[in-house]
């Protein structure tokens, strides 16, 4: 079934995941990676699934990632330039 954005398509996509890892955990190596993220989801269900009922809220946070990736850069930037000088004072 093609994914359109409506929430509809949303809604059957989200209940028909939640039932394959609600039925497959069942017989998943809990330790394996796969059962791992299975457990995962499904202590979350309902924080997961909440972005369905809210329109304030977002599946993803692209938007405060992307809002905040030029500081995470100049702060790596910056500790990286540190570093240089003090190794190079040590010489």
């Amino acid at each position: 079934m093609p994914l359109s954005g409506k929430p509809n398509t949303k809604i059957y996509v989200l209940a028909e995941l939640g039932k394959w890892i609600f039925e497959e955990i069942k017989s998943t190596l809990p330790k394996s990676q796969i059962g791992k993220a299975m457990a995962y989801a499904y202590a979350r269900w309902d924080a997961l699934s909440a972005y369905l009922y809210d329109g304030n809220l977002h599946i993803d946070n692209n938007l405060i990632e992307n809002a905040i990736r030029p500081v995470a850069l100049g702060r790596k930037t910056t500790s990286s330039q540190e570093a240089m000088k003090q190794h190079s004072v040590r010489r």
